[in-house]
């Protein structure tokens, strides 16, 4: 059977009960972005006011509410990624639950900083022609979700107060047949600087890919994506 009748089959089965089951409601997976500061030592995560006012100086809007949600349930995402990489990629069950930062499907393959504004931003390669959730047409699409992280004392994102960043993402879906290869989507957020950085500093900055799970932090290993850092510099 061709791959993709495979995986299609797969998703519109299960998809169709799941969404009988779910009746009129709806889901987001992919759009809970947060941003994340430090207090007392601890990453935590910044309050809305915070965040509104700062999207308000900066302004910018990264964060777009669809006009119509759909179902997705993530672990039926799972099970057709799983059956592709088993297909595709020639990877067995053992080999599938001891996976880890795995490039095959998706990789950040480079990261940029814009000091005047603030912002961080990432590019992603979607790299195979089945795995993300479906075509266009007929598909539900998965999240590729992109922690972007600055550690403005440089020093291997190992004391939380001088970290800053959050979690950000874009929606995709499979290529299909004889696409071109590699698609790039871009992704962007602002970051916050500390009061103590001084103009010239150079920080390390992270991005943290994961197909369908949000990273946690900068030191988050997922199972599909990777972790990728690059020095950044900032002045006014």
């Amino acid at each position: 059977m061709n791959l993709g009748v495979l995986v299609i089959s797969i998703w519109k089965s299960v998809v169709e009960d799941q969404i009988k089951k779910s009746n009129n409601v709806s889901t987001e997976v992919g759009r809970n972005d947060t941003n994340t500061n430090t207090k007392g030592g601890e990453y935590m995560p910044l309050d809305k006011r915070t965040l509104d006012e700062y999207f308000a100086k900066t302004e910018l809007k990264y964060i777009e509410k669809k006009e119509k949600e759909k179902v997705k349930p993530t672990e039926i995402l799972m099970e057709a990624r799983n059956a592709v990489a088993k297909a595709e990629l020639d990877v067995s069950i053992s080999e599938l639950a001891a996976l880890q930062l795995d490039t095959s499907f998706e990789e950040v393959t480079c990261i940029g900083f814009h000091p005047r504004t603030r912002k961080l931003a990432a590019v992603v390669e979607v790299k195979l022609e089945f795995g993300y959730g479906g075509l266009v047409s007929n598909g539900i699409g998965s999240d590729e979700y992109v922690g972007l992280y600055v550690d403005w004392a440089a020093n291997g994102f190992k004391d939380p107060r001088d970290i800053t960043g959050g979690v950000t993402g874009v929606h995709v879906f499979d290529p299909g047949s004889g696409s071109r290869l590699p698609l790039n989507y871009a992704v962007y957020m602002p970051v916050f600087k500390p009061q103590y950085v001084k103009d010239g500093t150079v920080a390390q900055a992270r991005s943290v890919l994961s197909w369908q799970v949000p990273p946690t932090g900068p030191d988050f290993k997922p199972v599909w994506g990777n972790v990728f850092d690059r020095w950044i510099r900032y002045h006014p």
